[in-house]
This record gives structure tokens, C-alpha cells and sequence, in this order.
């Protein structure tokens, strides 16, 4: 029925364990407090992804991105249309949807390029009258004023939109001059992504060597990150072996690497990069990586077993502050610094290392060794703010509920 009916677009691949968990924990959130709730999703990965969401959702290939591209000022944009064919199917699905949600966390910044793909669909559920809404993002900063217009005119039209973290709230009021009472402070969907069963979550533990006779660090590192914060490849391994000899050296750690994204594109494939700090450390038994084809739930499962979290990846730092566990964000966005500071506020900057800093071994490491001493009290200050970011996420679902009512 239409009134039940959710489109979820912003789907890029749920190679990435963050796009994953971002839309599994939507459609789970819809069922839940929407009666009947049929959640379709428009991906540019169907047969993938059509694996990952068996069961929860139906998944259509979204061609909107493989179109005519045009060019307007700085900013490259798709119009979606593929010979005379207007892409039919897609326009079929938005206007038979009671509410089209774009996913997707930061896609609108100008940290990744060219994101007026992602808008088209909302553009098109506007024009036919459907609601359109903006869910648990982190937004922009935008570089240009090309830019934030180009988002600024889709987001003035949506039904609703929401944020997961205060700085882009303040950001959006007052940088970009959108009502207070438009954008409503929420918070990330993938705090309320489970983690395996109790069995199951046992024997991955023991598999990964997570047995609580020596502590564990996670360390999740991003390929990708030597694109968009402008780290130089061999750099960026040499500080990461770094920080990992310091785990073992000093703090007596093991290390599990996360690769929490493993895209086709070679340049976004943190396998490449976990495997090459295993070389550098000459396979250490006391080093491994969680290689499997893990889906983000076991990613999270895993994570939680740890007694600290290091992440270029910023759902793998969900996945940390989520179950408790003392998270270290390397950053290069709005997005670190804003979840960290939903928990701890300006202090919690104690617990980001911003990427331009990245090569100060001394800072870095000091951080990382007042985590360590602290993790006993960070985990209780986690913990006890956990309750009010799983309310606050799940208030996502309740506004969507009250949308198409």
C-alpha cells in the first residue's frame, strides 16, 4: 500500500559497512513504528546489496546515477536520463512511495565531490508531491556557494530533516539560514544496529582471539582516507604502524584491524591497507585482521569485545561508542568531531585527532595513552549517555511515522 511504502535512496554499496548498517537499521526502525511498513531501496549495487538486506527490504538499481552528465559552474550533476528512456522505473517507484528518505550520513559535503545525484530523487518525489526527507545526516561544510544553494534549495522543500549531531545544526541555522525548527538534532540510526546473538557473538570473539586474557585494540583504518583528506599513501602507513607498534610496545595490546569498507574501487578498499600494516609488522601474531566477509553487525560485534577503538571510519566509531567501548576518532570532517561531541561535549576533542595533525607522532600518541589510562571512566561516561543517543535515534523513525500518517 502506498501509505506503507518507504524508498530509501542515497544508497551507494553496502560494501561499506557504514552504508550498511545505516540501512539496515532504517528498515528495521520503519517496521517497527510503521504498521505494514514496505521499504524498498534504489542502490547502485542491487545484486550486492540485494544479499546484504535479504529478507528486511526489496532493492532496485538506481539508474539515475548512470545518465547525461551536464555541467553547472563547479558543480557536476546527473539528470538521470539514459537514452529516451527517463528512467521510468525509478520515477515509478518515488511516486508510488508515501515518503522518499535519502540516506547516506555526509554525502552532502564537498568533502566526496559531485552530490547532486543524491538530491535528484528527493528533486523528483518534490515535484510529484511526495514527502522527501533528509535522515540522520552530518551536512556539509560546503566550499562553495554553488554548493550549499544547490542543497539549500532541495532542503528548503523537505518534509523533514534531521541531523545527528549538533554541529550541523548550528551549521545549517546559522551558516545556510534554514528555521531551527526545521532541523531537528536526532542522532545516528546505527546506534541501534544489534550485534550478533549471544552464542554466535562468543565464537566470533574466540576467533578473533578476543578472550579477555590480553586487552585489544581495535584499529579500523581507511583506504579512502588518503583521497579526501589529502594524506600521501606511504605516509599515512607509516603512521599507522606507528601507532600500532605503540599498542603492542607500550600498552601490551593486541590489535585487530577493521577493514570496515571493501568497495571494488582499489582506492576504497581497506583490505589493501590492513594487509600492507600486517606486511610492515611482519605478520605479528599479535596483529590480525577481521578479513572475513563480515557483515557491519558482526563488524560491530567484534568491536565490542575491545577494550579501545581507533577509527578512520566513522561507523566503525559508532559501532565503538554504541557498546561502550573508549573510541578515538582520526578525522578529516564535521562528522568526528560532532558525534564525539555529542557524548563528552568540548572536552570530548581529547578524543580526535584531526587528520592535518596527523603526522605529530608525540600528540597523537598522547592521546591514545590518555584514552588507554582513562578507559575505565570514558567507557562509564559512554554508557551513560547511551541511553538518551538510542532515544534520540529511534526519534527518527517516530517523526517519519508521524509524516505519512
Amino acid at each position: 500500500m502506498k501509505q506503507n511504502r518507504i524508498l530509501i535512496t542515497g544508497v551507494t554499496s553496502c560494501r561499506n559497512r557504514g552504508v550498511e548498517a545505516l540501512v539496515l537499521a532504517k528498515c528495521q526502525g520503519f517496521k517497527n513504528h510503521i504498521p505494514n511498513a514496505k521499504v524498498s531501496i534504489m542502490t547502485l549495487d542491487e545484486n550486492y546489496d540485494r544479499l546484504r538486506v535479504a529478507g528486511v527490504a526489496d532493492t532496485m538499481p538506481n539508474r539515475m546515477n548512470y545518465s547525461i552528465r551536464e555541467s553547472r559552474g563547479p558543480i557536476k550533476f546527473i539528470r538521470g536520463l539514459v537514452g529516451k528512456d527517463y528512467i521510468a522505473s525509478n520515477r515509478a517507484a518515488i511516486a508510488s512511495a508515501a515518503c522518499v528518505v535519502v540516506t547516506g550520513g555526509d554525502i552532502f559535503s564537498s568533502d566526496y565531490g559531485n552530490f547532486e545525484s543524491f538530491l535528484h530523487p528527493l528533486q523528483l518525489a518534490q515535484q510529484a508531491g511526495i514527502p522527501s526527507v533528509f535522515l540522520a545526516h552530518s551536512i556539509g561544510p560546503f566550499k562553495t556557494k554553488s554548493e550549499a544553494d544547490v542543497w539549500v534549495d532541495v532542503a528548503r522543500k523537505a518534509a523533514l530533516i534531521t541531523v545527528r549531531e549538533s554541529l550541523t545544526q548550528k551549521y545549517l541555522v546559522e551558516s545556510l539560514g534554514l528555521p531551527l525548527e526545521k532541523v531537528i538534532l536526532t542522532a545516528d540510526v546505527a546506534f541501534l544496529l544489534p550485534t550478533p546473538e549471544p552464542a554466535a557473538l562468543r565464537q566470533l570473539h574466540a576467533y578473533y582471539g578476543i578472550d579477555g586474557s590480553t586487552p585489544v585494540v581495535a584499529l579500523a583504518t581507511s583506504e579512502g582516507i588518503n583521497r579526501y583528506a589529502g594524506l600521501e599513501g606511504g605516509k599515512h602507513v607509516e603512521y599507522l604502524v606507528q601507532t600500532v607498534k605503540m599498542i603492542r610496545n607500550e600498552l601490551g595490546a593486541k590489535v585487530l584491524l577493521i577493514p570496515h569498507v571493501q568497495e571494488r574501487d582499489t582506492a576504497d578498499d581497506d583490505r589493501i591497507l590492513t594487509t600492507r600494516i600486517l606486511r610492515e609488522m611482519n605478520w605479528d601474531p599479535g596483529v590480525m585482521a577481521a578479513h572475513g566477509h563480515h557483515s557491519a553487525s558482526e563488524f560491530k560485534g567484534l568491536i565490542s569485545g575491545c577494550d579501545l577503538v581507533i577509527a578512520e571510519r566513522m561507523h566503525a566509531a559508532i559501532a565503538g561508542l554504541g557498546t561502550g567501548i573508549p573510541t578515538i576518532v582520526i578525522g578529516y570532517s564535521v562528522k568526528g568531531r560532532g558525534i564525539i561531541q555529542e557524548f563528552f561535549g568540548e572536552p570530548g576533542l581529547e578524543y580526535v585527532v584531526p587528520s592535518e595533525a596527523y603526522a605529530d607522532k608525540d600528540a597523537r600518541e598522547a592521546k591514545i595513552r590518555n584514552v588507554w589510562n582513562q578507559r575505565a571512566s570514558i567507557a562509564s561516561q559512554i554508557k551513560e549517555k547511551l541511553p538518551l543517543v538510542r532515544s534520540r535515534a529511534d526519534r527518527n523513525f517516530e517523526l517519519v511515522a508521524q509524516l505519512i500518517k
